[in-house]
């Protein structure tokens, strides 16, 4: 297995680790209803990454992507530390206006992580060209490696 696609493994894995974690957590805090918010917020910052990388020039990616890679554990702990300090309680938002600003807060928090992490996987199966296949398959690797791992530490963790 090549480096890149270690890398690809293990940011799937981190990423499907992240997701799902959220999904558990709010389906405790808030209901079951808001659990499904860790997935579309997961599609947005995927559907951001895309965007970003076809609207800017090859050169421009290529400075990002020196950014992209130590960027992303930073914006996960970082979306965690957010979230542990704008909670946002989804029964209080018809009484407190403030909650609608936490929540959008909370989205745009939580946007970046999965931007960031759908843009270092683009960029690294699109730079596999031909054996793209390969990268895919880490791509796949990962994701299934994360949700295995979260259900290996949900006993030990809650």
């Amino acid at each position: 297995m090549r480096p890149r696609h270690v890398g690809i493994l293990l940011v799937s894995s981190a990423t499907l680790l992240f997701e799902l974690t959220l999904m558990r957590l709010y389906a405790l805090a808030q209901g079951h209803h808001y659990a499904f918010m860790s997935v579309s917020v997961a599609l947005l910052g995927n559907a951001l990454s895309g965007t970003v990388a076809a609207l800017f020039s090859r050169r421009t990616l290529r400075a990002l992507d020196g950014w992209a890679t130590p960027l992303l554990p930073l914006a996960l702990l970082g979306a965690y530390l957010v979230l542990a300090h704008l909670p946002f309680d989804a029964y209080l938002l018809a009484w407190e206006p403030r909650q609608l600003v936490r929540l959008l807060q909370n989205w745009l928090t939580l946007t970046l992580p999965f931007a960031l992490s759908g843009y270092l996987l683009l960029r690294a199966i699109g730079a596999e060209g031909e054996h793209g296949h390969m990268a895919y398959g880490a791509n796949l690797a990962g994701s299934a490696a994360g949700g295995v791992l979260l259900l290996a530490l949900l006993p030990l963790v809650g």
